[in-house]
């Protein structure tokens, strides 16, 4: 969570085929945080290493009811488990 700019920095991977191997550079991946209210919020970004990296306008506080990641190994949702995560990253980093 990037607290300063009210973004979300979130990193997902490894993208693997069935067969083990890293899904190719390039390869484009979409994710959509949809919320308790609100506008979905999607963003895109392209494999690299086998990863994606994006910076998503999404704050500790939002609750988020599903994550839709979308790529060539087609689409996945991730439950709301890794929002109890920021919350606790961001809790930590404003106590002293």
């Amino acid at each position: 969570s990037l607290p300063d700019i009210d973004a979300l920095r979130l990193t997902l991977g490894p993208f693997m085929t069935t067969d083990g191997y890293a899904l190719t550079d390039g390869a484009q991946v979409t994710v959509t945080a949809n919320f308790v209210s609100g506008p979905p919020v999607t963003g895109t970004a392209w494999v690299l290493d086998g990863e994606v990296s994006l910076l998503l306008p999404i704050t500790a506080s939002s609750p988020v009811l599903r994550l839709t990641v979308a790529s060539p190994l087609g689409p996945m949702d991730l439950t709301p488990d890794w929002h109890a995560a920021i919350a606790a990253e961001a809790s930590t980093r404003a106590t002293p």
